[in-house]
């Protein structure tokens, strides 16, 4: 879908299993992405933070600050 771009970045709402039926896992560890997942659940949060290179923030995405995460993560614009 993507022509095997590299490099790229992602904001992932509800990040789920740190690899199983992840297509962010993918693009982290085969095409070197940056990103930051977002995750209601603190144990699942806990696991992909655990497991990943990119950070899982623990939150509900529907009250959550995002232009602060993406400045804090330095994300680009």
């Amino acid at each position: 879908m993507l022509n095997g771009k590299r490099n790229g970045t992602y904001l992932e709402i509800g990040a789920g299993h740190s690899s199983f039926r992840s297509n962010t896992y993918l693009l982290e560890k085969e095409y070197f992405w940056r990103g930051v997942g977002i995750e209601i659940d603190q144990p699942t949060s806990d696991e992909c933070n655990r497991n990943r290179i990119n950070k899982c923030i623990t939150g509900d995405a529907t009250t959550i600050d995002y232009e602060l995460i993406l400045k804090t993560m330095q994300m680009p614009t």
